[in-house]
């Protein structure tokens, strides 16, 4: 799926789209900035603001610092192409520009978090959280999700490619200590 695969979402939708992107890329620079000026930011940092039109099963990301300081200046233009829609009280979803760079902004955070996005403004449409998780050497505890509650109709899938789990590790798709 490319860039330019972003959805074509009404008004409000699209603006919920941008907020929740947004949101997501400025704290991932705040988080970049810190890190290198020798700031200790804890490995999940970056805090969920999720809509209905962004699904997210999770309420705290777990950013991988490695990808994010190679995708970094790439974040930094995205961060400066948007900064024309913010505060617009609401956006043409249909603008090509606007979807072209939410669609880069998003397969860069899906990188970074190692998950995807469903983003959708049809409420009956399929949408959930998607993990993808590669571990090439497992040697402690590799969790997709991990979240106190869930509601009732929370959708999450993961998947999870583990080369070698070594003795004593542990996979885990999914810790929900709550749900409904």
């Amino acid at each position: 799926m490319s860039e330019l695969d972003f959805p074509v979402l009404a008004a409000s939708a699209a603006t919920q789209a941008f907020g929740f992107l947004y949101g997501q890329l400025g704290a991932l620079l705040q988080r970049r900035r810190d890190r290198r000026a020798g700031v200790a930011v804890p490995a999940e940092e970056v805090p969920v603001a999720g809509t209905g039109i962004v699904a997210s099963s999770v309420d705290r990301f777990r950013p991988d610092d490695t990808v994010l300081e190679r995708r970094g200046q790439e974040l930094e233009l995205l961060a400066e192409a948007l900064e024309e829609y913010v505060g617009a009280t609401e956006l043409d979803g249909q603008d090509v520009r606007l979807r072209r760079n939410l669609g880069r902004v998003r397969r860069a955070l899906e990188e970074i978090y190692g998950l995807e996005f469903a983003i959708s403004d049809d409420d009956s449409s399929e949408s959930g959280i998607r993990i993808r998780q590669k571990v090439t050497n497992a040697h402690d505890e590799v969790t997709g999700i991990d979240v106190e509650s869930a509601g009732a109709s929370a959708r999450a899938e993961v998947n999870q490619d583990i080369d070698t789990a070594h003795k004593g590790s542990k996979v885990v798709g999914a810790r929900i200590k709550r749900l409904g």
